[in-house]
Formats: C-alpha cells, structure tokens, sequence
C-alpha cells in the first residue's frame, strides 16, 4: 500500500509539474508578446491613453513576472518533493525486504525450534516406552516374587503343621512311654 500510495504522489507531483510548467510557458510567451507590442510602439508623440495603456501592461508584465517567478518556485518545490517521494519509495523498500528477510528467518527458526521439539518428543516417547517395558517387567518379577512366597508360605505352613503334628505325636509318645 505504501509503496502504491508512494508511486500515486510521485504522478501527482510530477503531473503538477507538468502543469505548472505549461503554464510557466504559456505566461512567458505572453511576457515575451506584450514586450514586443511595447517595442513596437512609437514612443514620440504617444497620447494620454497610449499612455495609459502603456502604465497598465508595464504593471501586467510586472504581476506577470512575479507570477512567473511564483509558478518557477512551485515547480523546484515540486520536483524537490518528487525525489523526496522517490527517497520515501526506496526507503519503504528497504523496509519491506528488511521485514521480509525477518519473516523468512522467523520461519526458519519456527521450522528449527519444530523439528528440535519433534526431536525431544521422540526421545522421551522412546524413554517412556523403555520405562513402561521396565515397570511391566518389575511387576511381573514383583508378581512372581509374591507368587513364590505366597507358596512359600504355603509349604511353611505345612510343613509347620507338620511339624507341630509330630511335636504332638513326640510328646504323646513321650507321655505313654513315661506312663
């Protein structure tokens, strides 16, 4: 938009100095028409409204030329402004492409920051499966580990029951053998 707002004030201006150098022109043989007339008048025996008329185009050509001079100053004032325009163009330039080059590095960034995350996700996608393949195996050795001492117990149990039965039978037979 700045660069099309930039480019629309640079035809503006330079239309404006178009004109105004038409117009500079137009004035300028009008001043050059009125200085031949003068010349070509007798100055001897002129009467009063020769006179007259005289005073009146000398004041013409006089507003003429600081007219002339006005349209001169408004047509340096307009190229100044055109190459001000041209400098403002290139100096938005320069800022789009410096933004430009900050979006693709900014893009190139974001790409590198995803694929560094994508990395680091991976890696304890691996490390969570490596731990849950561990706890799976620690409870199955857990879950053996409490099946052995639960038949461990088992046997002791048994072999405690055993064990008291005969202690049992001991001591029966100890007391008939006293008896």
């Amino acid at each position: 938009r700045a660069q099309l707002g930039s480019k629309n004030a640079l035809a503006k201006a330079q239309s404006e100095q178009s004109a105004l150098t038409a117009e500079l022109d137009a004035r300028s043989s009008e001043c050059g028409r009125l200085r031949a007339e003068l010349a070509s008048r007798p100055a001897e025996g002129a009467k009063d409204a020769d006179i007259c008329q005289l005073v009146s185009l000398r004041a013409q050509i006089a507003e003429q030329r600081s007219e002339v001079e006005r349209l001169r100053e408004q047509v340096r004032i307009s190229a100044k402004s055109g190459s001000s325009v041209e400098e403002q163009s290139a100096a938005l330039k320069i800022s789009i492409k410096d933004r430009d080059d900050t979006i693709t590095r900014l893009k190139a960034d974001v790409a590198d920051h995803a694929a560094e995350h994508s990395s680091t996700v991976d890696e304890l996608k691996m490390k969570l499966s490596s731990s849950q393949v561990e706890v799976d195996e620690c409870r199955r050795r857990s879950e053996d580990e409490c099946s052995t001492s639960a038949e461990l117990r088992r046997k002791l149990r048994t072999r405690a029951a055993e064990v008291d039965k005969l202690s049992s039978e001991l001591r029966t037979s100890g007391l008939e053998a006293e008896r």
